[in-house]
């Protein structure tokens, strides 16, 4: 009894180690979080992704400056009827005849907001994809924490199973000497034997289900090296390694990007209501000229005013005001999602505490009577079934407890993750 007791309570502090894990680097929770999120493609395209959007916010701030082009035609036949091929400037002019090449440039002088709103929209997308990046990431990492306590969870009930095992053999074969003497009736024999039987299958299965997490945690993390293992499940009192970053939700981090982007838009549609002015200018040569003198520059400067476009930009309006009205929507609804979501990671904490406070309890009592019907067995005052039982319950008792414990850590560091977290520890003073 002395030996089952050690047993449990090393278990309960996760200081031994099953002999046969393959136990020669353990993993921590911020190591697979870190080389899972380096490994994973989804997290590379959202870069690549966030990458295209700032290069859009440069092509969108590229309309402040003028566009120079070299432009060069040479027509015949009749004259001033080559406006087709898109020439501008000197080059296009209807008094040229013949072959002409030059320098054209053109620019929007004052388009009333419609390039800062373009900028503006272009800068939201960027910061849309930046969110995103941190909603993928969330998603990586919620991923690999489940993965990781699963797989301390298995091993922890794999070392529980492996102590029973050992505990239940010891019985097995003093049974077997008091069979053998004609002092125990020969069913207690089968009876040992199936309960050996049953603490080896759970020991093989929740072996055989930790090595899966491992090989799943391998796999996430981009490392194929034999030798890793995941930890047991921490002493009871510990808490999860994820750490507070001042970040908000991503989920509503990214629809609250995505309101800012739907009313960047609406701007950017209002602008065309609104008039421009454009200039235009050219320099260059041409084989000849008809009608006036020759002159090797040209200039302009006009307003562009919209009158009546079909309804065009009023539909174009409307459907961006009701975009943003549903993006707004939207996200009262997330905020109302991830409230609930936290009010759930609550309920399973809760939970998990008055569990683990009443299983330490039944795990007591389950302790003494091992003890008790042990003690009966060998003193020829009661059955092996009294002993099989007292066996069974400590295994119930202490799978239940490695369990629950699990689910605790593991709701904690999905609340965490949700919430804005990290498995990397914040410099001080970056709160």
């Amino acid at each position: 009894m002395k030996r089952l007791r050690r047993f449990l309570f090393a278990v309960a502090a996760s200081c031994i180690a099953a002999p046969n894990v393959r136990a020669a680097h353990e993993l921590t929770l911020a190591e697979v979080m870190g080389q899972a999120e380096q490994n994973s493609p989804r997290l590379k395209a959202a870069r690549l992704q966030e990458k295209a959007a700032h290069e859009g916010v440069g092509a969108a701030e590229a309309a402040y400056s003028p566009s120079i082009a070299a432009e060069g035609l040479d027509s015949w036949g009749f004259p001033g009827s080559s406006g087709a091929l898109g020439i501008g400037g000197l080059m296009g002019s209807s008094y040229r005849s013949g072959a002409a090449a030059g320098l054209l440039a053109t620019d929007t002088l004052f388009d009333f907001g419609r390039t800062y709103f373009n900028v503006k929209t272009a800068e939201q997308l960027e910061e849309l994809q930046r969110v995103g990046f941190q909603v993928d990431r969330y998603a990586v990492d919620l991923d690999v924490l489940r993965t990781f306590y699963a797989c301390s969870r298995f091993r922890s009930e794999h070392e529980v199973w492996d102590g029973l095992h050992g505990e239940i053999e010891l019985v097995a074969q003093e049974v077997v000497k008091y069979v053998g003497t004609g002092q125990r009736s020969v069913v207690d024999k089968y009876l040992a034997q199936a309960q050996v039987e049953e603490a080896r299958t759970n020991r093989n299965y929740f072996k055989s289900r930790m090595n899966s997490t491992v090989a799943r945690l391998e796999l996430l993390t981009g490392r194929a090296e034999a030798g890793l293992s995941c930890p047991a499940l921490p002493a009871g009192g510990e808490t999860v390694p994820v750490y507070p970053t001042g970040a908000a939700n991503p989920y509503v981090r990214r629809s609250e990007a995505e309101v800012e982007l739907a009313k960047s838009r609406l701007s950017e549609r209002k602008s065309d209501y609104l008039p421009k002015i454009v200039g235009v200018a050219s320099v260059g040569t041409m084989e000849r000229v008809r009608l006036v003198n020759r002159a090797d520059y040209s200039g302009g400067l006009g307003v562009i005013l919209p009158l009546f476009d079909g309804l065009g930009t009023v539909r174009r309006v409307g459907e961006a005001r009701a975009a943003l009205d549903a993006k707004t929507q939207e996200l009262g609804a997330v905020r109302l999602q991830m409230d609930e979501t936290n009010a759930r990671y609550d309920e399973i904490i809760d939970a998990s505490k008055a569990r683990i406070e009443h299983l330490e309890r039944e795990q007591k009592l389950a302790e003494e009577g091992f003890s008790v019907a042990k003690n009966r067995y060998f003193k020829f005052q009661g059955t092996l079934v009294d002993l099989r039982d007292a066996l069974r319950n400590i295994g119930r008792i202490e799978t239940d407890l490695r369990d629950t414990q699990a689910n605790l850590l593991e709701a904690e560091g999905s609340k965490a993750l949700l919430n804005g977290g990290s498995a990397v520890k914040p410099a001080e003073g970056k709160l």
